[in-house]
């Protein structure tokens, strides 16, 4: 039985939806800085190739946004991996670090602190993609 090929979006259906998370503009002045994160977030999923689960258990330390990598532990078959990080990215990692909780040990922590869920990632990015009238499976 042969699997079917994942669906891939031209790169101004993702320019529309990153877009769609948060604009960077301040619009979203009640949950800037959650917005911030979310774009964060789903700009290192696109730009280096990270799944949910590796961008929702980053650790602060495993980003080095001067030399520009990040090192995933654990990722996919439980293997760790450093992976490319760009200019963009690292940009609105910048953005949400300056606003981020102090003291959690994700990256990409509520604003509380605690671990996003996958479940909730997903949910940002299926949002994003029906604001955007992009299409995701």
């Amino acid at each position: 039985m042969r699997k079917r090929l994942p669906k891939i979006l031209r790169r101004e259906q993702v320019e529309s939806l990153l877009c769609a998370i948060y604009p960077g503009d301040g619009r979203y002045r009640k949950s800037e800085a959650a917005a911030v994160r979310n774009r964060a977030a789903a700009e290192v999923m696109y730009r280096a190739g990270l799944r949910v689960s590796e961008v929702c258990a980053l650790a602060p330390d495993t980003v080095d946004l001067d030399e520009g990598y990040i090192f995933v532990r654990r990722g996919k078959g439980d293997k760790d991996r450093v992976v490319p990080l760009d200019d963009r990215a690292a940009e609105w990692i910048r953005r949400w670090l300056a606003v981020r909780p102090g003291d959690s040990p994700y990256l990409f922590c509520s604003l509380s602190g605690g671990r996003l869920s996958d479940r909730y990632v997903r949910q940002v990015i299926a949002q994003a993609g029906e604001k955007a009238g992009v299409w995701l499976e």
